[in-house]
């Protein structure tokens, strides 16, 4: 569990990765969040203070990330 500015910089990371392919994936005719969210990944810099993407795959590994559907109003 990360702790003080390293915890706050990886849920901001967190956030702007998960809204980043939140709107990808709205933007997309046939919906592809595993997709959008790979992109996200490349557009969203991870900060350098967090753990390398290496050691925060042990923990991804069999996860699975599920976008909210998003509706036009």
């Amino acid at each position: 569990m990360m702790v003080g500015a390293a915890g706050d910089a990886e849920d901001d990371y967190v956030t702007r990765l998960i809204d980043t392919a939140a709107k990808i994936t709205k933007s997309q005719v046939v919906k592809d969040p595993a997709a959008s969210l790979e992109k996200a990944a490349r557009i969203c810099r991870r900060p350098p203070q967090l753990t390398s993407d290496r050691e925060s795959s042990r923990v991804a590994v069999g996860s699975t990330v599920e976008l909210p559907t998003l509706r036009d109003p």
